[in-house]
């Protein structure tokens, strides 16, 4: 499904992976992501830029191979989103480290941050989609990945190809087919345009 977004008409071209990028929830359990797939996704998020080069960024991947994917989705997601993430090919844990050897990392979220961006792109640009969630339970996700007290789980990404919006529960269909919305560059410049 495509749902490209009307731009500021004084924008000129744009990535197609920026103009393709939504959050399905509907995603075809049956796709497994390839090895070069795997490893490309995290080349693209290990090459995005870092403050003072500290590449704070640290990523778990749980995958439908995984034994414990099923378990994973149980505890790690709140079950409006597990209803559906349990569908997906990959669910990817982004995490800041906001510290290393004892010393503060400076601008460690945003370039965490980054890195998920770039991550992103490249899950488009290998026509698969992501959805980032928020409705996660933390702790439980530091537990199972036996974190420390300086990592800061930052959300949880389900990867994988897009399946038919009927697929969901009616509810989460409808909002599956409903137009892409942002706030107009006014509203989010608030010098210089």
């Amino acid at each position: 499904m495509e749902k490209r977004p009307i731009r500021d008409h004084r924008a000129g071209p744009l990535l197609p992976e920026i103009l393709d990028r939504w959050s399905p929830r509907a995603f075809d359990p049956e796709r497994e992501i390839t090895e070069s797939e795997k490893f490309g996704l995290l080349e693209a998020a290990r090459w995005a830029p870092s403050s003072a080069n500290n590449q704070p960024w640290r990523f778990a991947w749980i995958d439908k191979t995984d034994k414990k994917f099923d378990a994973f989705v149980e505890l790690a997601l709140m079950p409006g989103n597990a209803i559906w993430a349990k569908n997906a090919s990959a669910l990817v844990v982004a995490i800041t480290e906001t510290e290393e050897n004892g010393k503060a990392l400076d601008n460690a979220e945003y370039s965490t941050g980054m890195a998920v961006g770039q991550l992103i792109l490249q899950v488009q640009y290998l026509s698969l989609h992501s959805h980032q969630m928020g409705g996660i339970y933390h702790d439980e996700i530091k537990k199972f990945l036996k974190l420390k007290d300086h990592h800061i789980v930052q959300a949880v990404i389900a990867i994988g190809e897009i399946a038919d919006a009927d697929t969901l529960p009616a509810e989460l269909a409808e909002r599956e087919q409903a137009e892409r919305e942002r706030k107009d560059l006014k509203d989010i410049f608030i010098y210089g345009v």
